[in-house]
């Protein structure tokens, strides 16, 4: 199921999945930081789209981290090739990874019935022991 939102840093982005570059270029997908909002260009192989999606929410972090760079594009597409690499050929380990940052619920403390709990407790006059409940 594809996302329509993801949250980056603490900034809730919508997701937008489009059949065209309204800015007229050649773009795969875009990130609007003023908008909050991730275009994703639908028409696009299942491999070319997961990493086009990677490729956005990187920039998001970056915009998230402050993170100004002269060679942002390049760097953003180096580190998302990389990352889906990585990904392809080690599903396991990131399902194990995605496994280790969801939060957990908290289990159940069992109770503790006072009354059911058999006390053994040594006499001082003669030291044998006797059972209370």
């Amino acid at each position: 199921m594809r996302p329509n939102h993801v949250n980056v840093l603490g900034l809730q982005y919508q997701v937008k999945w489009t059949d065209s570059d309204d800015s007229g270029g050649d773009k795969l997908g875009w990130c609007d930081f003023a908008g909050l909002t991730i275009y994703i260009i639908e028409d696009q192989p299942k491999t070319a789209l997961a990493n086009t999606f990677l490729h956005e929410l990187i920039h998001a972090v970056h915009y998230g981290m402050g993170i100004n760079s002269t060679d942002e594009e390049n760097l953003t597409n180096r580190i998302t090739n990389g990352i889906c690499a990585v990904w392809a050929d080690n599903p396991d380990a990131f399902k194990w990874m995605a496994s280790m940052l969801t939060p957990r619920k908290k289990a159940k403390r069992k109770s503790t019935n006072a009354k059911a709990r058999k006390v053994t407790k040594r006499t001082a006059n003669t030291g044998k022991h006797r059972s209370r409940r």
